[in-house]
């Protein structure tokens, strides 16, 4: 579960997670922002990405995937500060993917896909390297955290939203959707992602199996996560905007757009610091979408100009 909220009065620096661009290069490389400066983490002419950032115990994690040389497989990895990166998964010879991660008692979780060898993702977590399949059909690990002494992953399964709780599986619909996000407000459980209503898909949350809709009527929208502070729900991610998905967020069913007019846009990833709201995602910059964040409603750009860039998550360190 991402802590989403930090109050403090003390000086802090931003933290930005993705992958960027080098100039005359064609892959993109896994890097991180501090403050806007970057520091890469991929090796050149391999192709990686960051998913999540956070601290611990004062060391910065990142989680994402790199390529393996050995085998031109995508391998889920991460990476600590000085840029030095673990294997997650220990199977060469099939593709994973870690969206999420923790440590805990000094174990190190992450959570994600494998796709078994057959070309099919197969949500699933690591500890300390060692996997655990939560289904056998396609499906997507894409938060997960312990709470009372629980292991809950959120995430989607035939194209259904669900969770697990231990290993044992809810879906939230019967309609096509998903989950991307979420965690336990207040003893309850929060998970943020989008449900098909009519041909719509539509930003929305559910709390335990009871859906509450964001998005509005009419158009396609989706919430990449969210969290509960001062009693109210943020939700972040995109809602179609004159033909482009644009950039925005929703304070319980209210929204507030981030990204330019039919400028195409999302947020994937959003932290609040003494009531300040720092969003973290993209936006089209002429051709291409470009990595950025807004500060409140002030965007800052973080990738490379002229090239398809992303900023993934955030972290705001005090």
């Amino acid at each position: 579960m991402i802590n989403n909220i930090v109050k403090s009065s003390i000086a802090f620096d931003v933290f930005s997670f993705g992958n960027d661009k080098v100039s005359g290069s064609a892959d993109n490389r896994a890097c991180y922002w501090k403050n806007g400066e970057q520091f890469w983490l991929g090796i050149l002419a391999q192709e990686s990405r960051v998913f999540h950032g956070f601290f611990h115990n004062g060391s910065l994690y990142m989680f994402g995937w790199h390529r393996d040389t050995a085998n031109a497989n995508q391998r889920a990895c991460y990476w600590t500060q000085d840029g030095t990166r673990t294997w997650i998964s220990s199977v060469e010879d099939s593709e994973t993917r870690a969206f999420r991660g923790f440590i805990l008692d000094g174990d190190i979780y992450a959570f994600g896909w494998d796709d078994n060898d057959a070309f099919e993702h197969r949500a699933c977590y690591w500890i300390n390297g060692t996997r655990t399949f939560l289904t056998s059909a396609t499906a997507e690990a894409r938060e997960g955290f312990v709470y009372n002494g629980e292991l809950y992953i959120l995430g989607y399964e035939n194209s259904r939203a669900c969770y697990w709780i231990d290993g044992t599986r809810t879906y939230l619909t019967t309609t096509a959707s998903k989950g991307y996000g979420g965690g336990i407000f207040n003893e309850d459980l929060y998970t943020f992602g989008y449900d098909a209503v009519g041909s719509d898909d539509r930003a929305c949350y559910w709390i335990g199996t009871t859906r509450t809709l964001v998005g509005v009527s009419g158009v396609d929208s989706i919430a990449y996560g969210g969290y509960v502070y001062n009693g109210d729900v943020y939700t972040y991610g995109f809602e179609e905007y004159s033909g482009d998905n644009r950039a925005c967020y929703w304070i319980n069913t209210t929204r507030y757009w981030l990204g330019d007019i039919g400028e195409y846009g999302a947020v994937y990833g959003q932290r609040n610091y003494n009531g300040k709201v720092y969003s973290f995602g993209i936006q089209k910059d002429g051709s291409d979408v470009r990595a950025c964040r807004w500060d409140g409603t002030t965007k800052v750009e973080l990738g490379l100009a002229g090239y398809a860039t992303y900023c993934q998550d955030g972290e705001i360190k005090v």
